[in-house]
């Protein structure tokens, strides 16, 4: 039987809100939202840059070393940047 986080109240599993405090009840199995799909997308793309930029070093096959680290420097600030964003949201 699950129990309310604030003032450890029993509850029923149905309920979203605790009836002596008043406190919502987190879900059990939220659902990702879209910063957290853009955020996997980031990491990715981080992986297959970081594995090109390798590859570029000892073959002329990938762009040069320079521009792969240029793409790779910033795809880490986007990726930094929309995870400060997405924390930033979830305070509200």
């Amino acid at each position: 039987m699950p129990h309310c986080m604030q003032c450890n109240a029993m509850m029923r599993r149905d309920e979203e809100v605790c009836y002596a405090c008043n406190a919502r009840v987190p879900d059990h199995n939220p659902k990702k939202t879209m910063a957290q799909h853009f955020s996997t997308v980031l990491t990715i793309m981080i992986v297959i840059v970081g594995l090109i930029t390798i590859g570029s070093m000892f073959t002329d096959v990938f762009p040069s070393f320079t521009k792969c680290v240029a793409i790779l420097c910033v795809l880490v600030l986007v990726k930094k940047s929309a995870d400060t964003m997405s924390e930033f949201r979830k305070d509200l």
